[in-house]
């Protein structure tokens, strides 16, 4: 074995452990949040300056900011009083995570605990953190166009019993006459089969998204090159088929 392959063993071996590190550290101010939450005795022994200013400057370690923002955010909730403890530079470092995070839940639920004390709303609080976020609106509000779904059935129902003389096999026939193009998302058609659970949603759902045939467990479809099935699609496609689109 050569200098270099020891040295690259090493190096792998310590970004296992750095990562064990990591996580381990994460963990345990998960279980410190645990413990203080809602116990407003516990929270108050965080009332310091010198202990909140430490509990702030751990947010800059990736190693455990995520645990972090959970003990910050129970001791904002249940000990109000270190709100007056809270200065320019704590709220600037809490903002910064939004820059490096992207927007974090538990982020935006530290801001927003800085924000009231018992119901009353702290306005210096309130104000710099506007003031901060103004000018990049774009960390906690993003638009995009979603796709509309029009979804369609047939006006013939065929009921099928065991026993029955009914004939089982049917189809159906479709004609779209016209489709246009008015996003960058090109418009497409999906055939499937739904049960009766089956509720579509064309505008928008709890998810932000509309919802059509395949987009949930009580319906399937196809569009030529993928099944859809929960929101996931599936491909089946081979060179042979095109997708069905327009």
């Amino acid at each position: 074995m050569t200098t270099e392959d020891e040295r690259r063993d090493k190096s792998t071996l310590l970004e296992g452990v750095e990562e064990k590190i990591k996580d381990i550290t994460n963990k345990l101010y998960v279980v410190l949040a645990a413990l203080i939450k809602g116990n407003r005795v516990n929270c108050s022994n965080f009332a310091q300056s010198a202990r909140l200013n430490w509990l702030v400057n751990r947010l800059q370690s990736q190693q455990a900011s995520s645990g972090v923002l959970e003990v910050l955010h129970s001791i904002l909730v249940d000990s109000p009083e270190v709100l007056n403890m809270i200065t320019e530079s704590h709220i600037l470092a809490i903002i910064g995570l939004l820059d490096r995070n992207g927007r974090d839940p538990k982020v935006l639920d530290v801001l927003c605990s800085l924000c009231v004390n018992n119901g009353v709303a702290v306005r210096a609080n309130q104000n710099l953190i506007w003031e901060s976020l103004i000018q990049r609106r774009d960390l906690l509000l993003q638009t995009a166009l979603v796709d509309h779904v029009t979804c369609m059935r047939s006006n013939i129902v065929v009921g099928v019993e065991d026993g029955e003389s009914m004939y089982k096999k049917w189809y159906f026939e479709v004609i779209i006459d016209h489709i246009e193009q008015v996003t960058h998302v090109q418009p497409h058609i999906c055939i499937g089969w739904t049960t009766t659970h089956f509720q579509p949603s064309p505008g928008h759902d709890d998810g932000f998204s509309s919802n059509g045939i395949g987009d949930n467990t009580y319906s399937y479809g196809f569009d030529g090159q993928n099944i859809w099935f929960a929101g996931r699609a599936y491909d089946v496609s081979n060179n042979d088929i095109k997708q069905v689109g327009f």
